[in-house]
């Protein structure tokens, strides 16, 4: 069991896979790279956390989503991009997966058809 990216519906299969703690632990990693403590943001804390709304970095697109469900629409996706590869950039260890979600989110682009990743 775990969290799952396609990007094209028809498929039945998953391009791209992350357990659920897997991608907890991602996000902490690429939050904690942009000085945002997820611990402290609505919807990670118990009561009332800092709103998503005050953070001005597309790198919240992929924080503030849920883990289970919905999807990342294109135009979302082409800000995101530069963000993860910044991130890649200046980490000093390798964030597990960050670099194969970056080569498939690439890879949507690419294909420039307006498609969206898609978390099954």
């Amino acid at each position: 069991m775990g969290l799952n990216f396609k990007y094209v519906e028809e498929y039945n299969y998953a391009d791209f896979s992350f357990s659920y703690h897997g991608f907890m632990v991602f996000r902490e990693e690429l939050a904690g790279l942009f000085g945002i403590d997820l611990n402290k943001m609505q919807g990670y804390c118990d009561g009332n956390g800092i709103s998503w709304n005050t953070i001005k970095d597309d790198i919240a697109i992929i924080l503030n989503h849920s883990d289970c469900d919905g999807e990342i629409k294109f135009e979302d996706l082409v800000l995101l991009l530069p963000r993860l590869k910044y991130a890649e950039k200046i980490s000093n260890k390798v964030i597990y997966n960050l670099h194969e979600l970056i080569m498939f989110i690439e890879e949507i682009i690419e294909q420039d058809e307006d498609e969206s990743l898609i978390f099954t």
